[in-house]
């Protein structure tokens, strides 16, 4: 008879939460199965221009891991952020330099950041792939779980901990039956990259209208990422578009900032909702990123959330296995369940009630809101203390 194998950690999902879930343990001693539902020959994701914005704190840790690249053409630093809703003077200006930081944060085309991290998990030892690979089940044993995959050998192994890590359908989530609340926007972001005919100098600009946000990121090589969020119910007019309409439409609601707008890629939809998992672990499982909590891409929070959750639990597993604990015993990852809620409900009450407000047509919340943002860019402290929870920072 065949002998199973044993692994410390299962991590359902290869996206950019599981890889660097996966990256966090490289020196722990703890041995990582980790299952990609694609074969290792779809470079597919690879391929997706879409701007990715990553905190400033989310790049210090990535640096303190040892994997953030020495090469300056992979990501452009947001040295100015600009927020203003459609209509109203006010605006709120933040600048790297008045916080006394490098950058506010670093934007990365989303296919070249998931290809790096892809490239680094790949070498490490302590990590086994299965590609291409499902869950199909998994039952508890004692003192393990039985995973069963669905894959061209019905692969089962054990493992003490089950990491559902597979995004906002989960199917760990699902096996697990954890119950989740969902609130639908009503919005869908549309996502593009576009060429710049003028610098963009890292300014990055978040302007609320009355259908939805309307994001630009600056991008390496002369380009900016936009995100212009509209109403469900007219996507498909926004869709029908050609791309000189679509530029056109853009361009009046941006201006001139960046010059012209000259081409613009693939538009990918993504229909928004506010999403929570009602709970985050169960017998020997766990969800992260977009399993465990799916926001608004208003001021870029969502991954940038999932990544701190990933880097705490992995930092969490190292000190459980060190103290000689189960690391899959549910009152060992309560504990860090109990550490994480603050900056979890910060950033959710954060993002939905902001995207709430700025979508409410009534006047008197316009003035109200144009008064808001009059008072964080007056009051330091209050800008200081706003800053600091878009920059993913500790005191935030």
């Amino acid at each position: 008879m065949v002998e199973k194998q044993q692994f410390d950690i299962t991590i359902i999902g290869a996206g950019l939460v599981g890889l660097s879930l996966a990256f966090a343990l490289k020196d722990s001693g703890l041995s990582v199965a980790l299952v990609n539902a694609k074969p290792a020959s779809d470079t597919g994701m690879f391929e997706d221009g879409r701007a990715l914005a990553l905190t400033l704190g989310t790049q210090q840790v990535y640096q303190q891991m040892g994997i953030w690249p020495d090469d300056a053409s992979m990501f452009q630093p947001i040295k100015q952020t600009s927020i203003s809703q459609q209509g109203a003077f006010s605006r709120l200006r933040i600048n790297a330099d008045q916080m006394g930081q490098p950058a506010l944060g670093y934007v990365v085309p989303f296919g070249k950041w998931g290809k790096w991290l892809w490239e680094n998990v790949k070498k490490c030892a302590h990590v086994t792939w299965f590609e291409p690979a499902t869950l199909k089940s998994y039952e508890l044993n004692d003192g393990s779980v039985s995973v069963n995959l669905k894959d061209s050998n019905n692969t089962v192994f054990t493992s003490k901990l089950l990491v559902g890590a597979d995004g906002g359908r989960s199917t760990v989530r699902d096996l697990s039956n954890i119950e989740v609340e969902n609130f639908q926007y009503n919005q869908v972001a549309m996502v593009s990259t576009v060429n710049i005919s003028e610098p963009h100098n890292g300014r990055a600009f978040e302007r609320f209208m009355a259908g939805g946000p309307f994001a630009v990121l600056p991008l390496p090589d002369n380009k900016a990422g936009i995100v212009w969020c509209v109403p469900a119910d007219r996507v498909d007019h926004y869709k029908s578009m050609s791309d000189a309409e679509y530029l056109e439409g853009a361009q009046k609601i941006f201006g001139y900032k960046f010059g012209k707008f000259k081409s613009i890629s693939k538009r990918s939809c993504f229909p928004l909702s506010f999403q929570r998992s009602k709970a985050l672990i169960k017998d020997r499982v766990i969800l992260v990123g977009n399993a465990a909590h799916q926001i608004h891409p208003m001021a870029a929070q969502g991954f940038n959330l999932g990544f701190r959750d990933s880097w705490g639990l992995a930092q969490h597993l190292i000190k459980e296995s060190d103290l000689g604990h189960d690391i899959g015993d549910t009152k060992y990852l309560q504990k860090f369940i109990d550490s994480r809620r603050h900056d979890q409900d910060q950033i959710k009450q954060l993002s939905d009630r902001t995207v709430r407000v700025f979508s409410n047509k009534l006047p008197i919340l316009k003035q109200a809101r144009g008064l808001g943002l009059l008072m964080n860019d007056f009051f330091p402290l209050l800008k200081k203390r706003l800053a600091n929870k878009m920059m993913g920072l500790v005191g935030g």
